[in-house]
């Protein structure tokens, strides 16, 4: 038996298949452009895919190749309006209520699964930012490891609830720092 081409259910599974393609191919281009910022040659490139099955690039492959102590992750922010549009994420928000913009949300989603309440986890998320290529990544890592004394970077110290100082910055400037 065939599927109907006419169901209208089948259109919105498609377009959740290929929301789903899309966000998997941006972290991949993105762990791509880290692993050759490093150097990372094309046969072990070819390593690291064959080890996950010849799948996407995970930014998890880079902080692997580098030996990097902080987790990473790709957060697309799908189903989110565009920072550059939400009216939410202009830029005073950014020092009237950081915590409330969605991709700060998102990050203490991914932190607080992740982290297993120790204090000392380490989490980088990077995410889409028009204007920005590779785009942004927000993280609470060491300030003098992670940010070059030429880096432009929105340092929010914490809250009462989440004390730790959290970084935002271009992922191009977090790469270069790690080269460094």
């Amino acid at each position: 038996m065939g599927t109907n081409p006419t169901n209208p259910l089948l259109s919105k599974i498609q377009k959740f298949e290929d929301a789903v393609k899309a966000d998997e191919g941006w972290e991949s281009k993105t762990a791509e452009y880290a692993l050759n910022q490093v150097g990372a040659t094309a046969p072990a490139k070819r390593e690291i895919l064959r080890g996950r099955g010849n799948r996407n690039l995970k930014l998890e492959d880079f902080r692997d190749y580098v030996n990097l102590e902080m987790t990473l992750v790709a957060e697309p922010l799908s189903g989110e309006i565009p920072i550059h549009k939400s009216t939410k994420s202009v830029h005073p928000n950014w020092f009237r209520a950081f915590t409330t913009m969605p991709f700060v949300r998102s990050y203490y989603a991914h932190y607080d699964e992740r982290s297993n309440g120790r204090k000392d986890y380490q989490l980088g998320m990077v995410f889409p930012r028009k204007g920005m290529r590779q785009g942004l990544i927000l993280h609470n890592g060491d300030l003098t490891r992670f940010l070059l004394p030429t880096c432009c970077a929105h340092v929010f110290c914490g809250s009462n609830s989440k004390p730790m100082p959290l970084v935002v910055q271009p992922f191009t400037n977090f790469i270069q720092a790690i080269t460094k």
